[in-house]
């Protein structure tokens, strides 16, 4: 039995008693009901859809990457975790996301010569917070799969982040396409592209391709949360 387990803790979700750094049972069943349950997904992307067929986002622009995992559909209330994580500084919801993670993905089984890539965060964002959301997740998942961590060979290139979010999928692929660059070869053949929120795709798309032409021969990546079609939950 592990011993932290049965230090108390609170639920970030509705403030009740939890086991150690987790949500409560009846919030966890909650946050991850959808991705555990809604009939039709991109096997891919994880992008649901509202029906059996083909995934809108991959047959216009695929992500160059060999897997992608996550824990939880991105709408409300789910997507209020992600921004206190983001902007309220609550960064001790890292560790709840890997738990949460760990125990939504149990094949997901990484070599001990896999390494965690966080994706950088653009220097205001960097500033304001004082922490990259997507590093503290990584290291947080680095205490469940003994991975080790490279966050400085992944690079950004700064764009305006209120202009970004403004664009729609085509635009981002082209803008993104280019925005990420290692700053030197990798030195390990396996890579987990580590990041909070997957939208379009565009940035793990960039990222993948920055590690591919670094040497690295095998990308996936792991996110918090995977967008939703708007109105689809």
């Amino acid at each position: 039995m592990n011993l932290f387990s049965l230090i108390p803790s609170v639920c970030p979700m509705c403030g009740e008693p939890s086991k150690f750094k987790s949500f409560c049972r009846g919030c966890k069943d909650d946050i991850v009901y959808s991705m555990r349950n809604h009939p039709y997904r991109c096997e891919h992307c994880l992008l649901a859809l509202p029906q059996e067929g083909d995934c809108p986002n991959c047959s216009d622009y695929y992500v160059d990457i060999e897997a992608i995992w996550t824990i939880f559909d991105y709408f409300p209330p789910n997507e209020s975790l992600i921004l206190r994580f983001k902007n309220n500084g609550e960064n001790y919801l890292a560790d709840y996301f890997a738990r949460l993670f760990f125990e939504m993905n149990p094949n997901f089984k990484p070599d001990l010569d896999t390494v965690f890539i966080p994706i950088p965060s653009r220097n205001p964002s960097l500033r304001k917070r004082g922490y990259n959301p997507a590093t503290l997740f990584a290291q947080a998942l680095r205490k469940k799969y003994l991975c080790k961590i490279d966050a400085s060979i992944m690079r950004c290139r700064y764009h305006d982040n209120k202009v970004l979010k403004a664009l729609d999928q085509a635009q981002r692929f082209a803008s993104s396409s280019q925005q990420y660059f290692c700053a030197y070869r990798a030195k390990f053949k396996k890579a987990i592209i580590v990041d909070d929120v997957l939208t379009t795709g565009s940035t793990i798309h960039a990222a993948s391709r920055a590690l591919l032409a670094a040497g690295v021969e095998n990308v996936q990546a792991v996110v918090i949360a995977r967008a939703a079609i708007p109105g689809l939950f």
